[in-house]
């Protein structure tokens, strides 16, 4: 081999050398560019990563309080009992305080309470009330709707026809409360008739042991009392007796209704309770209440009515009343005057009330107009 092929061949290895090194720092070089541009996607990556957990604690809390409401076997695990208005009724003094569940027919509707009845042979036994710490709890209930409720029972019981329970909440509206309704085992009403009965039992055997009073005759003595004729000087009595002996006073008389007054009662624990008097000859069933309250000259305060009358039926019964936890708050120790207006309607057709003009009752039954 010549010394010219000898530096053809070298030149072309060194050529070859060179190409090598330039494309091996090529390779080298651009292998690190993909490298930082891989640790871009791992970043994004690390970004959607911080922001799912961000996203899934929004979506529980407002999926977790649909998922608390209570049922009715959750109440009663809470120590409520389930229990009917005649039951209630039947043992109200064991029953004093005691946490129940029941279900009933709206007859009214207070600001912040809920009115049922206890009802025989057309005549109202019993009022209910049920007391709301939060009025909006009711502001979907209607008259004439089923409801369930629960709450405490007053510990004063029943006073003036009236049982109280109070710290009430709801448990259910319309059908599922209806519903609740007719699983209600009730007792039958047991009418407090046998005080009368017992009574007569326990004068007989105490009036033999009294017996030897005759023997000591001291009344006879006691006779001149009707010489002395003090009492005439007190007159005055029976003039104020009218303002607490009924009197006839006629509230309402149209569309086959008669609505009489018969004088009010002042129970000083309960209520201030206007009694009354209804004759339907309407052909009709009718409930009756009041709405447009007011007392002591324009005061708003609700005034309980509840009132059913069937066709053909008189019915006579405290079916009005002002409770005295109202006038308590309302810093009212006596009601002279209150106002109101009937509203009437079929048990068919609850939506069409008729409403009544204004009628006023003044606490003296001489001045009821």
């Amino acid at each position: 081999m010549d010394a010219k092929k000898k530096k053809i061949i070298i030149g072309v290895v060194a050529a070859l050398v060179v190409v090598g090194i330039v494309v091996t720092c090529i390779l080298v070089f651009g292998k690190g560019s993909d490298k930082k541009d891989d640790k871009k996607p791992v970043e994004t990556t690390a970004t959607e990563v911080t922001e799912k957990p961000t996203e899934k604690p929004t979506e529980k809390p407002t999926q977790k309080p649909t998922e608390k409401k209570e049922s009715f076997d959750d109440i009663i695990g809470q120590g409520y009992e389930k229990i009917g208005f005649a039951k209630l009724y039947n043992n109200i003094a064991k029953y004093k305080g005691s946490k129940i569940l029941t279900a009933f027919q709206v007859k009214d509707l207070g600001d912040s309470s809920v009115y049922g009845t206890l009802e025989k042979d057309n005549k109202v036994l019993s009022f209910y009330q049920f007391v709301f710490g939060k009025k909006d709890e009711i502001k979907d209930a209607k008259r004439g709707e089923y409801i369930a409720i629960y709450g405490i029972v007053n510990p004063k019981g029943a006073s003036a026809g009236t049982i109280q329970v109070d710290e009430c909440h709801i448990a259910a509206f319309g059908k599922e409360a209806k519903e609740f309704f007719d699983t209600i085992k009730d007792e039958e009403i047991q009418e407090p008739t046998k005080k009368p009965t017992e009574k007569p039992t326990e004068k007989p055997t105490d009036k033999p042991t009294e017996a030897p009073k005759p023997t000591e005759a001291p009344e006879p003595t006691e006779a001149p009392k009707p010489t002395e004729t003090p009492e005439p000087t007190e007159a005055p009595e029976p003039t104020e007796a009218p303002t607490e002996t009924p009197q006839d006073v006629v509230l309402y008389d149209a569309n086959g209704l008669k609505i009489t007054y018969l004088g009010f009662e002042d129970d000083e624990d309960m209520a201030m309770i206007y009694k009354l008097k209804v004759e339907n000859t309407s052909g009709k069933n009718y409930f009756i209440g009041t709405q447009d309250s007011t007392v002591n000259g324009g005061m708003p305060m609700d005034l309980v009515t509840f009132i059913v009358t069937e066709s053909g039926q008189e019915t006579e019964n405290p079916s009005m009343f002002i409770l005295r936890d109202d006038m308590i708050e309302a810093g009212i120790e006596s009601i002279s005057e209150v106002k109101f207006k009937y509203y009437i309607f079929e048990f068919e057709d609850l939506d069409h009330p008729i409403i009544s003009d204004e009628i006023t009752i003044l606490s003296s039954l001489n001045d009821n107009h």
